[in-house]
């Protein structure tokens, strides 16, 4: 498995970005067929957050997702020249500003477009170091080399589990922590929050640990767009210092999520529909359950 991997990999890390985007969306579009169970996911995905789910987009879903899990393997090339020849930048003074003012703050992105180039393009960009959260791969060959290709230049990676320390050291020596929040969350890290019209699951943890260091969160995605990577931002998420502990981590959460909601209704097919999102819900009463996508 290692000596597979190994190989597979270094085919890859030879190939240019649009390259790397062509061989994901032959990939994606095979799976689609080929994939049927995570088909139905995706349209149920489609109907909760467009209203609609057709063939056409559900398979314009699998190649966007596979062409971002192709990227990966361009992130360690990012340098200022394909940033020239391929990045727009939205909002780059205000960003600029942003981080001026503000020495300790979250980074937040999500599973959308470009999400594995993000990093390494805004620590090119605003000549900032990056420290990124993951989840842990079962495959440790395979948990090696994304842990690899996470780190490169200014961004190092970190595993999500037992890191709160880290997380304390780093901002204190000025180095924003990059997360993405859009994906479901276990019960124990978890509050529930309204997300396209249903209460789910948020991870607590990065909002929990903003409130305590009042620190606020920058907002930023990287869109693919007419061959090119868009870099949007959106106004930062700051604590509200008026609630209560539990009502600021919630609210924290909400607005991140509105933010989430607007993203992914303008680029729907080139969020990380693959992904059970909705699992777990809350009802009106309280009660808990995981049957959305059961047929």
């Amino acid at each position: 498995m290692e000596t597979a991997v190994k190989l597979l990999s270094n085919f890859l890390k030879n190939k240019d970005w649009q390259t790397l985007n062509k061989y994901g969306r032959i990939i994606g579009l095979l799976l689609y067929y080929i994939l049927r169970s995570r088909r139905s996911v995706v349209a149920k995905n489609l109907e909760i957050t467009t209203g609609k789910s057709n063939k056409k987009l559900q398979k314009s879903v699998f190649k966007n997702n596979f062409a971002s899990f192709m990227e990966i393997f361009f992130a360690p090339k990012i340098n200022e020249q394909f940033i020239v020849n391929n990045v727009e930048i939205d909002n780059e003074k205000d960003i600029r500003e942003f981080i001026r003012k503000n020495k300790k703050f979250v980074l937040v992105s999500a599973h959308i477009g470009s999400w594995e180039l993000a990093p390494p393009i805004v620590s090119k960009v605003f000549k900032t170091r990056i420290a990124v959260i993951g989840r842990r791969i079962k495959n440790p060959h395979v948990d090696s080399l994304v842990a690899e290709l996470r780190s490169s230049g200014k961004v190092e990676y970190l595993h999500h589990r037992n890191i709160t320390g880290n997380i304390y050291e780093y901002l204190e020596n000025n180095v924003p922590i990059g997360v993405l929040l859009d994906h479901s969350a276990t019960k124990k890290d978890s509050i529930y929050v309204d997300f396209f019209g249903l209460r789910t699951t948020f991870n607590a943890g990065i909002p929990a640990i903003c409130i305590r260091k009042n620190i606020p969160a920058l907002i930023c995605f990287c869109i693919r767009e007419s061959g090119r990577i868009k870099l949007i931002s959106y106004p930062p998420v700051y604590p509200d210092s008026k609630l209560k502990l539990k009502s600021r981590v919630r609210m924290f959460a909400k607005e991140i999520n509105t933010i989430y909601e607007d993203i992914i209704k303008k680029y729907p097919d080139q969020w990380l529909m693959l992904h059970k999102r909705f699992k777990r819900l809350e009802q009106s009463d309280g009660k808990k359950t995981d049957s959305i996508y059961r047929s």
